[in-house]
């Protein structure tokens, strides 16, 4: 095993909850009007958001800095429009890496009339930009490729795992941490129980171990660049 690592839990019961008509999101970090002195962002990882939208609902996501946005559809699939005419689709089975500098706003839209879709938002602080583009439209097959992590672009990764089945991530650039958030079923992480979820911000460290704890689990990980000393 491991050596026991510097790190900090998120609970999913402790995350904020926002719901207005047709819209439901969960809030990983401190943001939107959720404040707990416990949920500060993770270095240049800043925003954690699972959000459920009803069929032809639609919400807006405005940047006030420069930022990549890592879109994850886990039911059905969103489509995506922004401020200067780009648009497209992304289905489950996919990922978009979207950079946007100060001022972008990127719209979100269920393409279903009545189905319900939920997906996940990661959003990296990335310095300064003038300039928008799509860095990445990923597909990834979590069953054919199970028991792995699968990279998704710009140092996140997806994997689908049986119970007992293993992985050891290695950190690939220094001065970045780890941020490890469980969408089904749970794992153990450098010794951590983790649930659906839950997240789990990891930093000093080169490797990280998991161990899955029940079939069909799935995990994300995102490599973050550690803008200060963390707590």
């Amino acid at each position: 095993m491991l050596p026991q690592s510097q790190g900090k839990i998120f609970l999913a019961h402790e995350r904020g909850l926002q719901e207005q008509a047709g819209h439901r999101r969960y809030l990983t970090f401190n943001a939107e009007g959720f404040y707990n002195k416990h949920k500060t962002p993770f270095g240049a990882l800043y925003a954690l958001h699972e959000d459920t939208l009803e069929g032809g609902k639609s919400i807006s996501l405005s940047l006030q800095a420069a930022t990549d946005i890592l879109l994850v559809p886990t039911v059905g699939a969103i489509s995506w429009q922004d401020h200067t005419g780009q648009s497209g689709l992304v289905t489950a089975g996919q990922s978009l890496y979207y950079a946007g500098r100060k001022g972008a706003v990127l719209t979100i839209t269920n393409p279903y009339d009545t189905a319900l879709v939920n997906f996940l938002q990661w959003w990296f602080k990335c310095g300064t930009r003038t300039d928008i583009t799509v860095a990445q439209l990923t597909n990834f097959d979590l069953q054919q490729h199970k028991d792995q992590l699968i990279a998704m672009g710009s140092q996140t990764y997806i994997g689908m795992f049986n119970g007992r089945a293993t992985a050891v991530h290695t950190i690939t650039r220094h001065g970045h941490g780890l941020f490890v958030f469980v969408l089904e079923g749970a794992f153990e992480v450098q010794h951590r129980l983790l649930n659906a979820g839950d997240g789990l911000a990891l930093w000093n460290i080169q490797e990280v171990e998991l161990e899955a704890l029940s079939n069909d689990a799935i995990v994300l990980l995102a490599e973050v660049a550690l803008m200060e000393e963390q707590p």
